[in-house]
């Protein structure tokens, strides 16, 4: 039985809209960038935050190396007054960002024989929280092992990086560094 007229003539039609449809480029180009553009776009927006926090994260390095060093090479005491210049040099490299979030603490940790840190002193500045005398300090194994005997000056620095896509991360994302140094000349520094 052979099909009917009607139905060669809608398969005909059929074929015919089909390569119609495959031969048709009008607005392929529109059509294409709309489907790609949400990906672009978000690839462009993480590539911009991702340097950014960089950016923050590298200056934040530097803020926390530059406390701890600097107290390190202190010969004898310091003064309040003498840690809060060197708190405010350490702040300093951390422009153009914003420093009234970075916060930033300096301790001094004596380790026994055993490896065991115990604060000496501790200061804080812009809103870091120090270290309450003779608590217990936690140091990292390989640093414990050449500084059995001695004192370490910890210096860490913390903020609060606000990404641009604040409708992402509506509270921030938060980044914090620690770095241990070694008193320079041997000896002991206190805070006078």
């Amino acid at each position: 039985m052979s099909p009917s007229v009607d139905s060669r003539d809608l398969l005909s039609r059929a074929r015919a809209c089909c390569k119609r449809f495959c031969r048709a480029n009008d607005a392929v180009a529109a059509v294409e960038f709309a489907l790609i553009m949400p990906l672009l776009l978000l690839m462009y927006i993480g590539a911009v935050e991702a340097s950014r926090a960089l950016s923050y994260d590298r200056r934040l390095t530097s803020a926390a190396a530059t406390l701890g060093d600097l107290v390190a090479q202190t010969k004898g005491d310091l003064t309040h007054a003498e840690l809060n210049d060197l708190f405010k040099a350490a702040t300093i490299t951390v422009t153009p960002q914003s420093a009234t979030l970075l916060r930033q603490v300096v301790s001094n940790v004596f380790v026994d024989g055993s490896g065991k840190g115990t604060v000496i002193w501790s200061e804080g500045y812009n809103g870091g929280t120090p270290y309450p005398k003779d608590a217990d300090f936690t140091l990292p194994k390989a640093f414990t092992d050449i500084a059995s005997g001695t004192w370490v000056i910890v210096s860490e620095a913390s903020m609060m990086y606000q990404p641009i896509t604040s409708f992402v991360y509506k509270s921030g994302i938060p980044l914090s560094k620690e770095y241990f140094y070694a008193p320079r000349f041997g000896d002991f520094i206190d805070i006078k």
